[in-house]
């Protein structure tokens, strides 16, 4: 029985041999039109049973009784391209095609999905374009050449091919609008992506794909918060993709915490509120009894430290801890947490589990584990951890420092100098920071050298900052290389570009070199440059000291104390000390004691200042008890101080107490040898031990150590004249 489709076919066949018998001969018209539609509709109902072979033989028998029929050869071209003879389809029909006139749609078909399938897309997507010329609602073939745009990259091609296929009444229209969106985010139109893609998901907010994209543009633009927000819509509907989605996830919440100050805010906005009611959803689902897989409560964890929810996110982590003993990621959540929290003792036991010298990450991690033991105190496991990271990676500055810090504290200077130096080294711009901690641990280990071996290295390398040059000074100072000290220092003075520390230490290098008007200059312009800087008056008034100018070092201190700020109590003390020194020099007594008794009202304990008014009043014999109460709490805070020492024993041979005073001064001798101190002061302790000698009638003793005071202090007119009485004595 022939089908609906036979018949229209047939009508169709029959109308394409009657078009072309007007152009054979009449007497051949009847034995043709008979055997041509015989033909056709046989190779037609081959065609439809997908015998191609046998099609494509009736089809072509049916072409030798007409060469011009388009039908037969149309139909010829179908055959042959269901047998993928592509070539033969295009040489058969693209003669058919002329510029500027209407060609039949089913032939511009064959040849579009011909050369498609030979893989000249160009060619094809021409072909496709006059179709669609033709026929503009012809949505299948317009996808198809889509797909070819796609592979060829015309993107701008795409947008203006897609746009005609938006349409509200459409299903496909929120999936068009979402291609449309991706398009013009791969040329670099964000605006317009962004625009397409929101509404892909107006339209249909299942759109998983578009918040994926959305976030992408936001997070492309630092927009960090609605970034987050589309992520997060993405993990709700694709919740299988959270392993894949973490890193990003991950990376996006830190920058948004970042921007909003950090975690412990429950503020309820932006990123906070996408996180809150993400967060909310999933915990409704786990109380359902939805079982989340790990990456998904991964996620969780992250939006739970993002909007301050810590003890959740500790929570959380824990229980996928305890689930997967192996899980790192969970381990160094809770080593995050913890410590932003301050709960350091429990990061311990995890660092502890997880530290593994075969990963990439035990030498941070032992660095960590080492400042986790320092703050609990644990100085040895401390140490041992610190000095395991540098033994892996020899380069972690960190460990260094901290080692150094921890030699340090332990007094090993030239331990801790070795590890602060190594620390410049690998971070050569950490230098100014940890400059004044360098510089006094090499003076303590007498290794000053090391630290001018760094700032010469620094400057080589291009550093011309005054700051680099001004501790070079400084340090040659430290080094004893006066010299090159003055040197590097004057030339900056000259420049104009020396700043007051090393306008400072210029005046001390003026000192030392015993040029004491240059240094009073040099600090008198220190302190007008900043007025309020209590050590330029106190060198000040010790250089005019040294120029035996005492009334103009009174006036200096004098200013200094009008000048230095009220609340500054360490720079009025030491302000008010040295000047009791100066009146003593002048000699006004009352001037003295009272200059140290306001020294310490402001310092009660001040040791140099008790010491200095025992002595004052012993000197005098006024005061005794309360002098003798004086040095003791002097040698409460230094009772190893050989001058303090001198002062007790002084006083109690005073009270009367020689033998008392003999053991106190022989102390102080000890103490000061220790120091290899030569100056005045050690003479006068010798002259007091000859005083107590003489007084327990120990002469010869006495001779001695009067003896040993002139060998260090030739001008002691007072030690010669004992010395020349106890000389007569004898002789007599």
């Amino acid at each position: 029985m022939a089908t609906a489709k036979t018949y229209c076919v047939l009508a169709l066949l029959l109308l394409g041999v009657a078009l072309t018998a007007g152009r054979v001969s009449s007497a051949e018209r009847d034995s043709f039109d008979s055997a041509a539609v015989s033909l056709m509709l046989a190779g037609y109902e081959a065609l439809e049973n997908e015998q191609y072979e046998q099609a494509l033989e009736y089809l072509e028998r049916a072409r030798k009784l007409d060469r011009e029929s388009r039908v037969l050869r149309t139909l010829c071209g179908e055959a042959l391209y269901k047998l993928k003879r592509y070539d033969e389809v295009i040489g058969l029909l693209k003669g058919e095609v002329h510029q500027g006139e209407e060609t039949d749609s089913d032939l511009l078909r064959l040849l579009a999905y011909s050369y498609e399938g030979k893989g000249e897309n160009g060619k094809a997507i021409d072909r496709y374009k006059d179709i669609l010329r033709q026929n503009p609602d012809d949505e299948w073939n317009r996808r198809r050449m889509l797909e070819l745009l796609k592979q060829e990259e015309r993107f701008q091609e795409l947008i203006a091919y897609y746009k005609p296929l938006l349409n509200p009444k459409r299903r496909s229209y929120p999936r068009d609008l979402f291609h449309l969106g991706a398009i013009y985010l791969r040329i670099g139109g964000k605006q317009p992506a962004s625009e397409y893609l929101g509404m892909a998901v107006e339209a249909d907010s299942t759109m998983a794909e578009a918040y994926q994209l959305l976030g992408n543009i936001e997070e492309s633009e630092r927009r960090w918060d609605s970034a987050l927000s589309y992520y997060l819509d993405y993990l709700r509907l694709r919740p299988g993709e959270a392993a894949e989605m973490l890193p990003r996830v991950l990376i996006t919440a830190r920058q948004a915490m970042r921007n909003t100050g950090g975690a412990g805010r429950e503020d309820e906005t932006a990123d906070s509120a996408a996180w809150a009611g993400f967060l909310d959803e999933l915990d409704a689902r786990e109380q359902e009894g939805d079982t989340l897989d790990s990456a998904m409560r991964r996620v969780m964890t992250i939006g739970a430290e993002a909007i301050g929810r810590l003890d959740r996110a500790i929570e959380i982590n824990r229980e996928i801890a305890a689930a997967e003993p192996d899980d790192e990621f969970s381990r160094r959540s809770l080593l995050r947490l913890y410590y932003s929290t301050g709960r350091y003792e429990e990061m311990i036991p995890i660092y502890e589990r997880i530290v593994d010298p075969a990963d990439v990450s035990y030498p941070n991690d032992m660095l960590q584990l080492g400042a986790l033991y320092l703050k609990k105190g644990e100085s040895e496991k401390g140490r041992e951890s610190l000095e395991k990271s540098i033994e892996s990676d020899e380069s972690m500055a960190r460990a260094h420092q901290m080692l150094g810090h921890l030699a340090e504290q332990h007094q090993e200077w030239d331990e801790a100098l070795k590890y602060y130096v190594r620390f410049i080294e690998l971070e050569p711009e950490a230098l100014r920071e940890s400059f004044d901690r360098l510089a006094e641990t090499s003076l303590k280990a007498e290794r000053p050298e090391l630290v001018v071996g760094i700032l010469e290295e620094a400057i080589s390398r291009g550093d011309t900052s005054v700051w680099a040059a001004e501790q070079l000074g400084w340090m040659y100072f430290n080094s004893d290389w006066t010299d090159k000290a003055h040197e590097i220092l004057r030339r900056l003075h000259k420049k104009g570009s020396i700043g007051e520390n090393g306008l400072y230490i210029l005046g001390l290098v003026q000192m030392r070199q015993e040029n004491y008007e240059d240094a009073a200059r040099s600090f008198a312009e220190v302190r007008e440059r900043v007025p309020g800087y209590f050590l330029s008056y106190l060198a000040n008034s010790n250089a005019l000291m040294l120029r035996e100018q005492p009334e103009q070092a009174r006036e200096v201190l004098l200013l200094g104390l009008e000048r230095v700020d009220s609340t500054n109590a360490e720079g009025r003390r030491e302000l008010m000390y040295s000047l009791a020194n100066v009146y003593h020099e002048l000699g006004d007594e009352e001037s003295t004691e009272r200059r140290l008794q306001q020294v310490l009202e402001i310092s009660p304990d001040y040791a140099p200042a008790l010491n200095y008014l025992g002595y004052f009043y012993a000197d005098r014999s006024r005061n005794m008890e309360e002098a003798y109460k004086l040095i003791e709490r002097a040698l409460e805070k230094d009772p190893d101080n050989g001058h303090y020492l001198d002062s007790m024993g002084w006083i109690l041979f005073k009270m009367g107490r020689a033998e008392n005073a003999l053991d106190y001064i022989r102390n102080s001798l000890a103490n000061l040898r220790k120091q290899q101190r030569q100056d005045k002061e050690y003479s006068e302790v010798y002259e007091h031990l000859g005083d107590i000698y003489l007084v327990l009638g120990k002469t010869d003793l006495a001779r001695e150590a009067w003896r040993n005071s002139l060998e260090i202090d030739r001008d002691n007119s007072e030690v010669e004249r004992k010395l020349n009485e106890l000389d007569k004595r004898k002789n007599q």
